[in-house]
């Protein structure tokens, strides 16, 4: 029984022996934290110091000049939102303007295209003036034939709106053509011509065929009328 006793006893030794080398072991674990940690701690106050001092040699804020800045600051912004929206309605307005500027293109050339129409009707004119000048002397001639108030070509043709300068392109002098009741009136002027040039019509005794017309063509003369019937197959 004592053996026993010893054996136990031993082995209860033992088993302290163990538990005590493992409670020195976190012993100098917690040691070495704290060791590490009062370190730490030293650094920091070495730090807090440091940081005390220089904020003990910086200059105090200048209060005045930084509600200035503010000031500064918060104007600019504004200005900055107002550029922003004056942009943005900017933006807005680019394609009304870009419309605009297609519509005033195509007013533009529509003008241009009236521009070159009625240049090329005043070019016609001035050339039919200056034929009507060099023939000026004819008048005289005229009125001793009693022609002088005949009737003209023109004074019998309505066109419509529109279709004026086809009408003279088409026709040019002959406009102004003097009306016969039959060409054989001219034959007793070939002893005593005119003094310029001038042109006779009389009217068709008979209606002449309309004209063939051609393929994507629409004729002139559906949108002539003439007082006398006879004319129209001029």
């Amino acid at each position: 029984m004592a053996e026993e006793t010893f054996r136990a006893t031993r082995s209860r030794y033992e088993e302290l022996q163990r538990a005590l080398a493992l409670a020195e072991q976190g012993l100098e674990v917690e040691q070495t934290k704290c060791m590490h940690a009062e370190q730490l701690l030293e650094q920091l106050g070495s730090r807090a110091q440091r940081l005390t001092e220089e904020r003990g040699s910086l200059q105090p804020a200048d209060a005045s000049r930084l509600a200035q800045l503010r000031e500064e600051m918060a104007s600019l912004e504004k200005m900055l939102q107002a550029s922003r929206d004056d942009l943005a309605a900017h933006e807005a307005r680019v394609p009304q303007i870009e419309q605009v500027a297609r519509d005033k293109d195509a007013a533009l050339e529509a003008a241009s295209q009236r521009l070159a129409g009625l240049e090329a009707r005043l070019h016609a004119l001035a050339q039919l003036q200056e034929r009507l000048a060099r023939g000026a002397g004819t008048e005289g001639w005229l009125d001793e034939r009693g022609l002088g108030k005949a009737p003209r070509l023109w004074h019998g043709i309505r066109i419509e709106a529109g279709w004026e300068d086809a009408l003279e392109a088409v026709l040019r002098e002959r406009l102004n053509a003097i009306a016969l009741e039959q060409l054989e009136q001219a034959v007793r002027w070939f002893g005593d011509p005119p003094p310029g040039k001038i042109t006779v019509y009389a009217p068709a005794q008979e209606s002449a065929a309309a004209p063939a017309s051609l393929a994507g063509c629409e004729p002139l003369g559906r949108y002539v009328t003439c007082s006398d019937a006879r004319s129209e197959a001029l």
